[in-house]
Formats: structure tokens, sequence, C-alpha cells
């Protein structure tokens, strides 16, 4: 029926959409009630548009129409695989080049003060930095203060050559339980 709507240079078919809406202001939608009582083109054209609307508004169920039991999962996954421009290779580019403009944007800005003003990250990558290389020397320490304590007790305990091969195999067991769990941990994440 929409396509058979045949308006006249008179006719307010762009309001009857706002007039269902209700989003008319008074005296436009007064105009469109006394034109819909004189024009039964207009007036056929707004019962096809409520009719579409109470169509659309009508749930699946009241209309008869069984949706299967994942439905929403096959919207959900349909339209996360049709997003367009997600995914693309170019976007980290883009996205890059976006910051750099706007870093240089600001620099532009900040004018003389741009100095100054970014010397405060650098005092704060110095801290980090600094307190990064405090706690590795620390770890470093530790470790070499462990391997220390423990080659003492070996030797001492395990003197010889049996010891020797003995304390090599606890090495060699140790180290490949660590290396094992380290590369299945890496293989299940």
């Amino acid at each position: 029926m929409a396509d058979t709507f045949k308006q006249s240079e008179h006719c307010p078919a762009e309001d009857l959409g706002a007039y269902l809406d209700g989003e008319l202001p008074a005296e436009r939608r007064d105009a469109v009630e006394r034109h819909l009582a004189a024009c039964s083109g207009c007036n056929s054209e707004l019962n096809f548009q409520k009719k579409m609307l109470l169509a659309i508004e009508a749930s699946p169920i009241e209309a008869g129409i069984e949706l299967p039991k994942d439905f929403t999962k096959r919207i959900v996954t349909n339209a996360e695989s049709r997003v367009d421009g997600l995914r693309r290779p170019k976007e980290r580019l883009n996205a890059l080049f976006i910051c750099a403009a706007l870093f240089l944007f600001s620099l532009f800005a900040l004018g003389a003060d741009a100095g100054r003003t970014f010397a405060i990250f650098g005092v704060v990558f110095d801290t980090v930095g600094a307190v990064a290389g405090t706690a590795t020397h620390f770890a470093l320490d530790m470790g070499l203060a462990a391997a220390v304590i423990l080659r003492t007790l070996f030797l001492n305990a395990f003197s010889g050559i049996a010891g020797t091969g003995i304390l090599a195999a606890v090495v060699f067991v140790a180290a490949a339980i660590l290396f094992s769990r380290f590369f299945l941990r890496q293989g299940r994440a």
C-alpha cells in the first residue's frame, strides 16, 4: 500500500510518521488532522503505517512464531562476526597515527612550556626505573646468596665424585620439573 500512495503537493506525507509518534507541535498536529479528515490517500497511508508499527511491536510469541532455543546466541554470534572494521590489520597503524598527531598537536599547543610539562614524565620514568632496578638487583642478590648457600651445603654433604654425580642428577631433575611446568603453562595460555 505504501508504494501505491500518491500524494499531492499539499499532502503532509513527511509529517505522518511524526504524527504517529506524537512528535508534532500542537498547531502542526491540528493541521495534519484536518488534512487527514479530507484526504483518503493520506488516511490510508496513516493506517498502513499504524499496521506496520503494530506488526513490528508484536512479539514473535504473540504472532505464533516459535524461536529456536539458541536464537539469542545465534544473533549475537552473527552480529559479532559481521562487525566491520574492528579486526582490520590497519587499525593499529591508524591508532598510532592518530596518537602521534594528537601528541604533535599538544606540543604545538603548549609551545614554549612543552619542555617543562613533559619534564614531569621524565621524573616519573626515572623514579619507576630506579625502583625497578633496585627490585631487580635485590632478586639477583637473593638468588646469588641462595646459590652460594646451597653450593656450600651440597659440597659439604656430597664431597667426592659419587656425591657430585648425585648432585648433578638432583639439579637435572629439578630443572626438568621446573621447565616442564613452565612449558605446560605456556601451552595452556
